[in-house]
């Protein structure tokens, strides 16, 4: 305790009255409870307190939708209740905080910078909580985006609302649409956005996924149960001396005839599986086998004969098509097939404008591409079958490359040049919508953890995606779509929070039980 000399002295220096002088050295005093308190009275401490504090509330308040009671008591078993002020209440104020400033960085951003590539391949789709519908705009090659709000219904006029005002911020073109076959969706692209509507590979393989292995299933399990039944009658029969032959042989031909038919059933599955990994290798810019250019015809050609194939061995095994599962995966060939088509058409049309000679347009399309597509697909696909099938086409292609004579006369600054080039172009083709799906599945993770998703909420949520999640490569969605670096998200809002909330003496709440008559004497 400081004298009342040390306390006048500091109370000059500071230009305070001695009184608060001395209210705030019985203040700092009482803070000291542990070890670390001295620590947090400094100006490095404080700064790392407000760190920990602003931290937790964006990376698990915010990103993870962790309730204000968990972090709470979360900040009081670290023992920082003594300077810090971390009630529920007071932590909501905080988070409710950042939620306001969040869109105000993003807008900031998307003001100060241009994307260079202004042509995009978007994806467009909804998701529904309870009552609650948002509508999510995504820019495929980046990650990036552009809508996701609350809406009251999806129509085209809404979707199209939304969608132009965030195009036209960013000053961005859409070349190519994927969505479902949602028809306000498919309205979108043609007439919103003047593009193709390109059909999701994703959805389409799943509708055939819904209809032919359930009921092949059924068949295989009756099949597998005939066959069973059928060899213990036969072993019962065989037990007894005096068998009938004939009754033997009738037996024996039925059970054949059980097992003949559980491999037909079994095959089947296989051939299914084939043909289901047959129509996702038809969908690429090159043939995995002979590595040449595919065009929109070649693809849909592969589609029509597999699908057709499929029809062949659903009538066989008398499998129904009650839903038209068949019939709705041709109508989409078309729209699945203008994602190679289109994809070619852009390509050419920027090999065009760079004026150069036609023998290295030719080694860039039909060499260099193949190599750079190949091994793309074999570095983003998670399946151990499909990276082994990209393996081998990687292989044939940069076997190919290698053998080329423009290659070897080409110096390495143009080999870099163009292996840049391409693999730039690479990135801009898409057949599905997945990336959109996974969003999808996050917001639900999210809505379902928390109690819901408020507008501000779903802002601050979409401004984190873009700009505070990085990929291994150090890269968010932001600097992949705009192609510039950008401030460090948390290190902005950091400054921008103001100070920490001073700790308050908790009410103890005393819930008053009526069954407990204190009055009455015993």
């Amino acid at each position: 305790m400081l004298g009342k000399v040390s306390i006048r002295n500091l109370a000059e220096k500071l230009e305070l009255s001695k009184s608060s002088v001395q209210r705030h050295q019985r203040a700092r005093l009482k803070r000291a409870q542990h070890p670390e308190s001295a620590f947090w009275e400094t100006e490095a401490g404080a700064d790392f307190l407000a760190r920990t504090v602003f931290a937790a509330l964006y990376q698990f308040g915010l990103k993870n939708h962790i309730g204000a009671e968990q972090l709470s008591e979360f900040f009081r078993m670290i023992r920082i209740d003594t300077h810090v002020g971390v009630s529920p209440n007071a932590l909501l104020i905080r988070m409710r905080q950042m939620e306001t400033l969040l869109p105000t960085f993003q807008s900031q951003c998307e003001q100060s910078a241009t994307c260079p590539t202004p042509k995009r391949t978007l994806t467009m789709d909804e998701v529904f909580f309870d009552k609650t519908m948002i509508l999510v705009l995504m820019d495929l090659t980046s990650g990036y985006i552009l809508v996701e709000e609350q809406a009251a219904d999806r129509s085209y006029e809404t979707w199209h609302k939304k969608a132009a005002a965030r195009l036209k911020i960013l000053n961005l073109e859409v070349k190519h649409a994927i969505s479902d076959r949602a028809k306000a969706l498919i309205k979108l692209a043609i007439d919103g956005f003047g593009c193709n509507a390109g059909a999701d590979l994703f959805h389409a393989q799943y509708d055939l996924s819904r209809w032919f292995p359930a009921p092949l299933a059924r068949a295989t399990r009756k099949a597998a149960q005939v066959l069973k039944e059928a060899k213990t009658v036969l072993d019962k029969h065989l037990v007894h001396t005096s068998a009938d032959v004939i009754e033997t042989r009738s037996l024996q031909t039925q059970v054949e005839q059980a097992s003949t038919h559980l491999a037909t059933l079994e095959q089947a599955h296989t051939r299914y599986r084939q043909h289901q990994q047959a129509i996702s290798f038809a969908v690429h810019l090159f043939d995995k086998t002979t590595a040449k250019p595919n065009s929109g015809e070649t693809v849909r050609a592969a589609l029509h004969a597999e699908v057709d194939v499929l029809g062949v061995l659903a009538q066989t095994l008398e499998i129904p098509d009650t839903h038209d599962a068949l019939g709705k995966f041709k109508r989409q060939i078309n729209d699945l097939g203008s994602h190679v088509e289109v994809w070619w058409l852009w390509v050419n049309s920027l090999l065009t404008d760079t004026d150069t000679d036609p023998p290295i347009q030719h080694w860039v399309k039909h060499q260099l591409m193949p190599v750079i597509y190949w091994h793309h697909q074999r570095q983003k696909t998670q399946k151990a079958w499909q990276r082994e099938q990209y393996q081998k086409a990687w292989e044939q292609a940069s076997q190919s490359l290698s053998q080329a004579s423009l290659t070897n006369r080409l110096s390495c600054k143009e080999q870099h040049h163009w292996r840049l080039w391409c693999e730039d172009k690479v990135r801009h083709f898409h057949r599905a919508s997945s990336a959109v799906e996974g969003r999808n599945g996050c917001l639900a993770q999210m809505y379902h953890n928390g109690r819901g998703l408020t507008p501000n909420r779903m802002m601050a949520l979409t401004v984190i995606h873009n700009y505070g999640i990085y990929r291994t490569d150090d890269s968010t969605a932001a600097s992949r779509l705009l192609e510039t670096s950008f401030p460090n998200l948390f290190e902005w809002l950091l400054p921008q929070m103001g100070e920490l909330p001073l700790p308050r003496k908790r009410r103890i709440k005393i819930k008053h039980n009526p069954l407990m008559l204190l009055d009455v004497p015993l």
